[in-house]
């Protein structure tokens, strides 16, 4: 492949950012935090945290966008890792769980999250995203084990969790707007508080528009003066602010379509997504298939056999979900070039109309901002 790849750095990583809250409020925690907030949460004992994801607001999308004099750019911590794939459901259950994707087992459209009424569905691939709906503690309903904020409700009584995201705001209101006057309200009430906020309007906008697009410019603006004044007033509250994944621009949609070499040896339709493609082939067809993907588009993608993908790592430390094998087809297609596959079935319609994407393992999908507020500043 041409292209260079970032894999995740899971010691650095928005599941280690979970992990510090399960840290902070003494509950077992199956990995470390990150080393440097466990010390300033020790320091300062918030009476309230608010644990904010901009989903899609990766480091590359910040950066471009906001100045360095702007709130959000003045209050960066340091960077860290989103996790593979770089894409929901994968990245919200990690965040939600403080679980690596090795442990929790969640892949984007393989599995019961993406078959479920109420699963995680992709942010981009439609307006009416499934993974609004899961962002709090019914994830853990579907999933067999709890959320960080249901383990941090079931050990302090005393402790109310809150659980934000933009599916929960009325159609055609500013939903950014209704949601920080929320979390405004809920710290002036008495008591500790974790508030957690999953917003998907910005990855929506960006996918639909393009990373450096005057719509997606707009909206990162208004984010960045709407949460200047909702420190303003806000009581006693510390904002750890972060995204679950980045973005990429696409400059091509490749249509696996034109390659019958390729699609007559599948056994089922590809999933995953267009940057990071499980494929399943017919028994006895590996090897061809292997040879022919390389000869055709080894350039743009590299190529996993199952048992290499799975022992190369970037599914995370940690003890395999049971089921992980059987959600991983007979090959992983991975990318951080510029374009992804299209297998135009009925799950993949829209996909060509999307401007950027992710889910891949470029600079952009996998380095995202820790941006830490504290109370009064």
């Amino acid at each position: 492949m041409k292209h260079s790849i970032l894999p995740p750095d899971y010691n650095h990583s928005i599941v280690s950012l979970s992990n510090s809250l399960l840290h902070y409020y003494h509950i077992p925690s199956p990995h470390k935090g990150v080393e440097e907030l466990n010390k300033l949460l020790s320091d300062t004992h918030p009476r309230n945290i608010v644990y904010m994801t901009l989903s899609g607001m990766g480091q590359a999308l910040l950066e471009y966008h906001l100045d360095e004099s702007s709130f959000l750019r003045r209050h960066f911590f340091q960077s860290i890792s989103s996790v593979f794939p770089s894409s929901p459901p994968t990245t919200t259950v990690s965040l939600q769980t403080g679980l690596t994707p090795s442990e929790h087992g969640q892949m984007p459209g393989i599995n019961s999250v993406q078959e479920s009424d109420h699963g995680i569905d992709t942010a981009c691939r439609k307006e009416a995203s499934l993974s609004e709906r899961n962002a709090g503690n019914s994830i853990g309903n579907n999933l067999k084990y709890q959320t960080i904020y249901e383990q941090i409700s079931k050990n302090h009584t005393g402790i109310k969790t809150v659980l934000l995201s933009s599916h929960d705001q009325k159609e055609g209101s500013n939903s950014f707007q209704s949601v920080c006057n929320q979390v405004i309200q809920i710290t002036e009430e008495s008591g500790d508080h974790l508030i957690g906020v999953y917003w998907t309007d910005l990855a929506v906008t960006a996918c639909r528009h393009g990373c450096f697009s005057e719509e997606t410019h707009k909206l990162i603006v208004q984010i960045n003066h709407l949460l200047e004044e909702t420190l303003q007033k806000s009581h006693e509250a510390l904002f750890l602010i972060t995204a679950d994944y980045g973005l990429t621009d696409i400059c091509e949609n490749i249509i696996l379509d034109q390659f019958p070499s390729l699609i007559n040896l599948f056994s089922n339709p590809p999933s995953h997504g267009g940057r990071s493609v499980s494929f399943w082939i017919k028994k006895g067809y590996e090897a061809l298939f292997e040879a022919e993907f390389n000869k055709i588009l080894g350039d743009e993608f590299l190529l996993f056999p199952k048992n290499k993908f799975l022992k190369s790592g970037l599914l995370g430390p940690g003890i395999m979900h049971a089921d992980m094998p059987d959600f991983i087809g007979d090959f992983m297609a991975i990318t951080s070039g510029p374009n992804q596959l299209i297998y135009p079935t009925k799950k993949q319609q829209g996909y060509e109309k999307q401007m950027a994407s992710y889910g891949g393992l470029s600079q952009s999908e996998i380095k995202v901002p820790l941006i830490i507020i504290l109370p009064n500043q």
